[in-house]
């Protein structure tokens, strides 16, 4: 009796191991298909005047080495996709990226990139599209000096707020022109915080720095990651031990859509005579900006520093009440109106 129990069940662990089997042969052959992933990309400029060229957009599957290219039009000024996807099943993540190159008429240029994580419903899959999607493309962050740590020089910068980004790629030049980029290092991603490299191989000479994105593939080996192909733009030129020692003037001009489709461009504050409301704000901003130096001189963070706005503005209450106070009563001539105040 003991021999036939022990026989069943073993015969119906083996039916659940073949049913298992079944189960992911159907899913992965029989419900494969293929998708057409419909949308629209925005491009977020912060002020800034870069015309973008050169757009790519690329669509990967997390796990597969098969990569989708294409698919993009333009309507006016809506840049649309329309790309087929294949071979497809439930749960599939999909990882869509677009990038391009910004320039402006000074000559700067600097990388832009967006991108999207989908993970695929059978919804989806028996309506054989995902449309409405939209991916925004930002400026991609410039790497800048920190500090000079041990042997090692320091550069950070603001991690992206995509979350499709997993981290960054470290290019290091002996010359601000050419293509002479050298891949130093990766760094992970920090969304919309800090985030900071170590490049150890110092020398007496002034470097720069660019970055690329980094997206998730893990499609084998050398496929672990996806990464752009454009870069950021050019860091200042950086000396180990001394800091910065080529300070690129970055010349930002907003830009106003007029109506024929146009652009002009607007003096900003810090480009005029100094005169009238504008100059008085040039001022202000000139305080605050030497005010987040000393900060991130003194390693001040940031809530550290709100704490000290605030102080100064119940400081400047108090002072404006007690001001207001001895006015009016020097005006009443000690008739005691004041106290009413």
């Amino acid at each position: 009796m003991y021999d036939i129990g022990m026989m069943k069940i073993k015969n119906v662990f083996l039916m659940f191991i073949v049913f298992c089997l079944l189960s992911v042969l159907n899913i992965s052959v029989a419900n494969a298909a293929s998708l057409n992933l419909i949308g629209d990309i925005s491009v977020v400029k912060n002020g800034t005047s870069f015309a973008l060229t050169d757009y790519q957009l690329a669509v990967h599957k997390i796990g597969s080495d098969q990569i989708w290219q294409g698919g993009l039009t333009r309507d006016g000024d809506r840049l649309n996709f329309n790309l087929p996807v294949t071979d497809i099943v439930k749960n599939d993540q999909l990882v869509l990226t677009v990038e391009a190159m910004g320039k402006d008429k000074t000559g700067r240029e600097a990388g832009f990139f967006g991108g999207k994580t989908l993970v695929i419903t059978s919804d989806q899959l028996d309506l054989g599209l995902l449309d409405n999607l939209n991916i925004e493309m930002n400026v991609m962050p410039i790497p800048e000096y920190e500090q000079s740590e041990g042997e090692s020089l320091k550069i950070c910068w603001k991690g992206m707020g995509d979350f499709s980004v997993i981290g960054y790629e470290v290019y290091r030049a002996n010359e601000k022109a050419g293509n002479s980029w050298e891949m130093v290092g990766r760094s992970g991603q920090n969304a919309n915080k800090q985030v900071c490299f170590l490049d150890g191989e110092t020398t007496d000479k002034t470097v720069y720095y660019k970055l690329a994105v980094m997206t998730s593939w893990n499609a084998g080996e050398g496929k672990e990651v996806y990464v752009s192909q454009v870069l950021s733009e050019i860091s200042d030129g950086i000396k180990f031990g001394e800091g910065v020692v080529d300070k690129i003037v970055r010349k930002n001009e907003v830009t106003v859509a007029t109506e024929s489709d146009q652009t002009e461009n607007i003096v900003s504050a810090s480009e005029t005579d100094g005169s009238g409301i504008v100059g008085y704000w040039s001022i202000v901003d000139k305080w605050f900006s030497q005010a987040y130096q000393k900060f991130k001189t003194y390693n001040i963070n940031f809530q550290t520093s709100i704490l000290i706005v605030l102080a100064g503005i119940l400081f400047l209450i108090i002072l404006y009440f007690v001001l207001s106070v001895w006015l009016s009563n020097m005006t009443s001539k000690n008739s005691g109106v004041w106290r009413e105040k």
